[in-house]
């Protein structure tokens, strides 16, 4: 049977540092940018691709990783971490759930799919709890670069966050598919006059007594293309207000710039650049790596202008 499984993942630039002593200071001095492709095939070179690679307590490794095509600069990349500790167990009908066995160099493998512009030098990053964070991928580029690249490199590797600066322009030009919002603390909440949009939504959980809740409102099957504009945006401002931020938890609105395009999911509190993508996947089946990535560049093209404004880099 199918389903959908929604992915996060955020755009973030590599940067390679060297820390430089100025009298008892040291100051971090940018290097140039993460040189993703002599890496990669310094990888290959080495034959470190689907080995188990041990860095500051953890083991990871790389599952997949290769270039569009022959006149693309955009690389794919699926990192495993590989676990074999906490292991999860597996269950059916009337019979006692049991771990599941592991063999020697056997792992449990909890995957994290990336791209990576080499020309932009942009990368966009699956974010996944269960597999490496952020900081994790940081030290595996390190740790492998030094190792396998350039043994005398003192720097550190850098993946940082693009910050967000066009959201409410964004949010201007589409229809408004579906808002959800949920909210806590609502006992404290006191009604402000200019502040309709968001006390229409709170007032009827405060004479519940309710104190957390979560709304949600779309258009089901009606004809109509968008949720209200004017009320939506105003709801916006106030949500975004610094007085409410503690009774709101999270704020995400589904965005449709054309009748025929993919709806975009826009977080509210999130400040820096991010997309969701929706995959279709069978029961039992892994998320498969030529699809993965496919869905992943068509997104990035999609916002690669956007960001290379943000970054002041060259389309």
């Amino acid at each position: 049977m199918a389903y959908i499984r929604t992915a996060r993942f955020q755009y973030y630039q590599i940067i390679m540092y060297h820390l430089e002593v100025y009298g008892r200071k040291k100051k971090k001095v940018v290097d140039k940018q993460f040189e993703f492709s002599k890496w990669a095939l310094k990888m290959k070179e080495n034959d470190m691709i689907q080995k188990a690679i041990d860095f500051k307590g953890v083991k990871a490794r790389i599952e997949r990783i290769g270039i569009e095509n022959e006149t693309s600069c955009i690389w794919g990349l699926r990192l495993l971490k590989l676990r074999d500790k906490n292991i999860p167990a597996k269950a059916r009908d009337k019979v006692d759930a049991v771990a599941v066995e592991l063999e020697e160099g056997e792992y449990i493998g909890e995957d994290l799919f990336m791209i990576f512009d080499e020309d932009a030098s942009i990368a966009m990053i699956q974010q996944n709890r269960m597999a490496l964070g952020v900081s994790r991928v940081e030290e595996f580029f390190s740790h492998t670069y030094k190792k396998y690249v350039d043994p005398e490199y003192e720097g550190y590797i850098s993946i940082e966050p693009i910050a967000e600066q066009n959201k409410k322009n964004r949010l201007k030009k589409g229809n408004y598919r579906q808002i959800e919002i949920s909210f806590a603390n609502v006992k404290d909440y006191a009604d402000e006059d200019n502040k309709q949009a968001l006390t229409t939504i709170l007032n009827p959980v405060k004479k519940l007594y309710g104190t957390t809740g979560t709304i949600k409102i779309g258009l089901g099957r009606t004809k109509n293309d968008t949720l209200n504009k004017t009320e939506i945006l105003a709801l916006v401002d106030e949500l975004q207000d610094l007085s409410n931020k503690r009774f709101i938890r999270s704020a995400r609105i589904k965005l449709q710039e054309e009748e025929d395009s993919d709806v975009e999911i826009i977080d509210l509190f999130e400040e820096n650049c991010h997309d969701f993508i929706d995959f279709t996947l069978e029961d039992r089946e892994l998320l498969d790596y030529t699809y993965a990535i496919g869905m992943m560049r068509a997104c990035y093209k999609k916002r690669k202008r956007e960001l290379c404004k943000y970054t002041n880099q060259k389309e």
